[in-house]
């Protein structure tokens, strides 16, 4: 076999390799339901992989510069992403920490409190005095002070909103992974890769983008409303 012949066969695998799951979808089961229909219904996680794999279409082998420029957009796209992946990773573990930081205080503090009154129930203490105090004012003050700090822990709590904000950390981070993973895929047929494909890349980071931008605005203003309401 010529050195032509077998390029020939290698660029004939990679389109099969790449186009193999437009094959899967069936004639009939194109023309019975509009593709944009189909793509609303999917999860948002699913939505770009069924835009770009899921719908039959027959691609084309692009140009040489249409081609560099596609590799030198997706690599742009790519470090983008791995930066923005060590930042939500560094933000899931420290929204991790404060979370468990708070739910163990107010545990520990509140099974605290609650030793300290049932203490100071018991006919023992009655006759128990300390600098000229009864004992059970001791108890009450510190029970006291606990359930103050118990409500201040409450307000930072719902102010930094720690476990919600530790889910999205964790939600966006494996969505910029899985379209780092769409990105390696897509190399792999870079030769039937063409521009329309990178924008819908690039649509899908910037949703990711907006989508976490928006979560933080909503979840601000809503700590604003709070706090006017209780002032």
């Amino acid at each position: 076999m010529s050195e032509s012949e077998q390029k020939s066969n290698e660029h004939s695998e990679a389109e099969k390799t790449f186009t193999h799951t437009n094959e899967i979808v069936s004639e009939d089961a194109l023309t019975s339901q509009d593709p944009d229909e189909e793509a609303d219904e999917l999860p948002p996680d699913l939505v770009l992989n069924h835009k770009l794999f899921g719908e039959k279409k027959r691609r084309r082998r692009t140009s040489e510069d249409e081609k560099k420029e596609c590799i030198t957009k997706l690599e742009y796209l790519e470090l983008r992403l791995r930066e923005e992946i060590k930042k939500f990773r560094f933000a899931e573990s420290k929204n991790g920490r404060k979370a468990l930081l708070f739910r163990t205080l107010s545990t520990a503090l509140a099974a605290i409190m609650t030793v300290l009154l049932g203490i100071n129930t018991t006919e023992a203490l009655e006759t128990f005095t300390m600098l000229g105090m009864h004992i059970s004012w001791y108890l009450n003050t510190t029970a006291l002070l606990i359930s103050a700090f118990l409500t201040v822990i409450g307000e930072f709590k719902a102010f930094y909103d720690t476990n919600e904000l530790w889910v999205k950390s964790t939600y966006t981070a494996n969505r910029c992974e899985q379209l780092i993973g769409i990105i390696e895929y897509l190399k792999l047929g870079i030769d039937f890769v063409d521009l329309e494909d990178i924008n819908l890349v690039k649509l899908e980071y910037d949703a990711i983008q907006s989508d976490n931008f928006n979560y933080l605005v909503h979840v601000r203003e809503a700590d604003l409303s709070s706090n006017n309401k209780k002032s």
